[in-house]
């Protein structure tokens, strides 16, 4: 064979092995986006098992005396379980109009149940299963409107809050804090957490009035569980 005929050989076994080498390549992306894929359809079919719930911790701004609301996202199902706690007995101590006891705002455990109305694609439905609050109460009030997909929730201001949701995982990016007042409810539907520091009045189609709050509703037990009305 002459050093011609050796070359073109070299040259067409260098093309043909790239040739497969560039196949399997295609072969092995199809394979990872196959499997991105059924990755993306686990985390979304996964049940309660797999879940992970972490909490996000947050601010609610304002003073001592005034009541914030704040908007959760709720699914129209399952149903939805949203804790906030306040854990630790000195955070937030004389700042903000929070003097107390020793200078402490206290602590608190609220637990609720609840699912989106979405204007009236189905029936809002909210439980408040557990209120505790060590010195002082830190929920006013809360609403589940039926032309909304949210639970809203009127938490005691200047202080910090843990908020745990099982149907969405949310991070400290999600939540979004408005300093104007909100008067176009709809800004608010990609938002996971929306605290309204200076309320919510929408004359639109929504027709919903979520303003600060000073008096904290007296339908609401200060010390609860399941029913009993002992405190911790």
């Amino acid at each position: 064979m002459s050093l011609e005929q050796q070359i073109g050989a070299l040259v067409k076994a260098s093309e043909n092995l790239t040739g497969a080498v560039n196949g399997k390549i295609g072969e092995i992306d199809k394979e990872v986006e196959i499997a991105k894929q059924q990755f993306e359809e686990f985390k979304v079919s996964a049940d309660d098992r797999y879940k992970l719930r972490t909490g996000v911790k947050f601010f609610v701004g304002g003073q001592a005396d005034k009541f914030i609301p704040v908007i959760i996202l709720l699914p129209t199902q399952p149903i939805s379980n949203i804790e906030i706690h306040r854990s630790i007995l000195q955070e937030d101590s004389n700042a903000n109009g929070h003097s107390g006891s020793s200078g402490s705002p206290g602590t608190t455990s609220i637990v609720f149940e609840a699912l989106g109305a979405s204007w009236g694609h189905r029936y809002g439905f909210t439980h408040l299963i557990a209120h505790y609050h060590k010195t002082q109460v830190m929920l006013a009030d809360y609403k589940n409107d039926y032309r909304m997909s949210h639970l809203v929730i009127w938490l005691r201001g200047g202080l910090h809050y843990t908020l745990y949701h099982d149907q969405s995982n949310v991070r400290d990016n999600d939540v979004k804090v408005y300093s104007d007042e909100i008067n176009n409810v709809a800004a608010i539907y990609s938002n996971k957490v929306t605290i309204a520091l200076n309320g919510v009045v929408d004359t639109g189609s929504y027709g919903v009035s979520y303003p600060i709050k000073t008096e904290v509703n007296a339908s609401i037990p200060t010390q609860y569980r399941l029913g009993v009305t002992n405190g911790l």
